[in-house]
Order: C-alpha cells, then structure tokens, then sequence
C-alpha cells in the first residue's frame, strides 16, 4: 500500500523510526513495534511502525518519517512510498531465549550485538536483552562470546609492540586514576591507548573528566596520530566505531542503574581487545556502594577478570583498592579534573587520598 510522505522533522539518532494513522494501521493490521519494510523505487529499509492516534500529528493516507527514514532513501516531504509488513529481527528470538535462561552461543550473542550495533533493535528490545543479563546471568562461554562479538562489529586499532592499558571498574565519585596513571606510564616510554566511557553509576566518568581539559571525540587516524607522537591517549570509546554497541548498551543500563556482571566484564574486555592491549591492570574498588561490596564479591571479580582476558590471549594483572568513600576534594567533572591536574603537578593542594600507596602501587603494577 502506498502512503504520501510526511517529514516529521525528528531525528532519533540512531533506529529507523516510521508513524502510521491509527485507522491505516488497523486497515493493514499493523501494531506498534511492528517492522515494515519501506520503499521508494529501488531502495527501500526496514523500519519500526508507531501509531499516531491523532489524526493531526499523521492524517490518514500519510505516512510520518523520521530523518534517518527520510536521508535513507532519499526521498523528501510529498514524495510516494510504500510499505509492507515484515519480519522482526531474529536477535528478539534470542533475547527472550535469554530471558527464559537458555545459554546463548557465538552466533546468537552476534546477531543480537550486531543488531543493536546498527540500531535493529528499539530501546524495548535492548532493554530486555539488558534485563535478562541481570536477571539470568551469563556463563563464561557467552561472556568471551559476547565480548568478541563486540570487537567483531566494529572497528579495531593496532599499536606495535606491548601495549597497555588499564581500566578501574568505577561506582566510587571522584576517583580519577586513569588521568593520573596514563599519563605517567606514557612518561616512562610505554604504549598506553586509553578509551573510557561516560558515567554509568557515578556523578562522571572519565571521558565526561577528560573532556573539561581536552577533546575526547576523536578519529582512530587522530588516536593513532597522537599515541604514536606521545604514546598515549585518553579517549572517549564511544566516539569511535571500536566495540561500537556497548556505549549503546550502556544508554539502556544508565537510567536503571544497573550493570550486569557479564555485561560489564564484555564491555571493559570488548574494549581493550578493541586497541589491541596486551597487558592489562583491572582496578576493583571495595566497598559499601561499589560494583564490589566484599572481598568476596572483589576476589570472584577479579579471578573473572583473569579467567576471560586469559581465553582471549591478554595479560591481565587486578588490584583491589579502597573504594568506602570519595576520592579527591570534589565530584563531578569540573572537580575531579582539577584534583587529577594537581596531582600531576605536585601542587600542594593535591587530595592526599589521591596520592595513598594503592595509587602508587598501581602505577608500579602497569610498569
């Protein structure tokens, strides 16, 4: 059936997103959620159908696209396209295997990754996929699976030689040792490409710090630029298409407060298999309102870290540090960039909890 164009003027940034009048729907039979394939001439995308059930939003006869829609095929405000029904991804079947407990293998964790990868699914869909990880678990199969299916989406970047890198789990404010250790292990001759993520469970991540001082939306030919001119970097994964759908799925985990076990070993391995690390230092922090609340939960973390970096050929040394309380003098971006900024300049405003011996042993343990 063909339906006359209507620009909505919206972007979503990422799904293919298509508004029939409600009556057309039920004429057709089509529900929200559901996927129609779209066409004009020879091209033509697979899209998800949401209804409007106001006749001014989308009149009958028209049909609303987004601007992913719309750039897609290259069609304008007026033009005529059709639709048709068709199916939903085969990743969904696997997601609600998931959520039922079966153990996924290397194929099925990859259609769901590289679905979510090229925004198949709609936030729905992810958000089960991250609720059945929670729920469910992951064995370690799927969890090596998972992260070399992320790797395997996307892009990834090769330094010669040793390459380090080193990753703190997060959930203390404040603690910002990656702008403090990256640049003094670069100082000391090392390869050290540092990608972090934005804050999932804290007031700021590292690239949300990084970026009060510098750019951390870089090109990998820029990343590759400035480590080979001063050996390290410290960059914003998601910027880039390396393990491209974790920073995807850390958007759904954001708003629930959540991170799975498995998802979280997937996502830090994923992205240091991404920059070809070899040697890897794993900070856990312990302590009341961390990922670890015990020594219990520290020591089953870090011999997960070791097992999974082992199965994927990488060195990977883990410390457990202090984590009942802040670091540094204050939370946020703004804050904990000067506190990192006094550190490395010896200022004798520095926090003294910055500068403790568990920071010092880290940066022992990456040399």
């Amino acid at each position: 059936m063909k339906f006359k164009v209507k620009d909505m003027n919206i972007a979503t940034g990422g799904i293919l997103i298509v508004i029939l009048n409600q009556k057309d729907a039920k004429k057709l039979d089509m529900h929200s959620g559901d996927r129609v394939l779209v066409k004009d001439g020879k091209k033509e995308t697979i899209c998800v159908l949401d209804i409007s059930e106001s006749k001014n939003a989308v009149p009958e006869g028209k049909i609303g696209l987004f601007e992913e829609v719309l750039d897609h095929l290259g069609v304008k405000n007026g033009s005529m396209v059709s639709i048709h029904m068709t199916g939903k991804p085969e990743s969904v079947a696997h997601i609600r295997d998931k959520l039922y407990g079966k153990t996924l293998t290397y194929t099925e964790l990859y259609h769901i990754i590289d679905d979510i990868t090229h925004d198949r699914l709609t936030d729905i869909e992810k958000t089960y996929f991250v609720a059945a990880g929670f729920a469910q678990g992951f064995t370690n199969d799927e969890i090596v699976n998972m992260t070399r299916a992320m790797v395997n989406t996307g892009d990834t970047l090769k330094f010669a030689g040793t390459t380090l890198d080193k990753h703190c789990i997060g959930g203390v404010p404040g603690n910002r040792t990656t702008m403090v250790v990256v640049p003094i292990v670069a100082a000391a001759g090392c390869v050290i490409p540092k990608t972090s993520s934005r804050a999932i469970t804290s007031p700021a991540g590292t690239a949300d710090t990084m970026e009060c001082l510098a750019h951390v939306e870089l090109s990998e030919q820029k990343i590759k630029k400035i480590v080979r001119d001063v050996g390290a970097c410290i960059v914003h994964g998601g910027s880039m298409n390396l393990a491209p759908a974790d920073d995807k799925i850390i958007k759904v985990e954001h708003p629930l407060s959540i991170d799975a076990e498995g998802q979280l070993l997937a996502s830090v391995m994923a992205k240091k298999y991404s920059v070809s690390a070899n040697n890897i230092l794993i900070d856990i922090p312990m302590g009341k309102t961390t990922k670890a609340k015990n020594m219990k939960e520290a020591t089953h973390l870090q011999k997960m870290f070791e097992l999974i970096g082992s199965r994927l050929g990488m060195n990977v040394k883990v410390i457990i540090t202090d984590g009942s309380q802040p670091v540094g003098r204050g939370v946020g971006p703004l804050l904990e960039a000067q506190d990192a900024m006094r550190i490395l300049r010896n200022d004798p405003q520095a926090p003294s909890d910055f500068k403790n011996k568990e920071k010092q042993k880290m940066v022992k343990n990456m040399l």
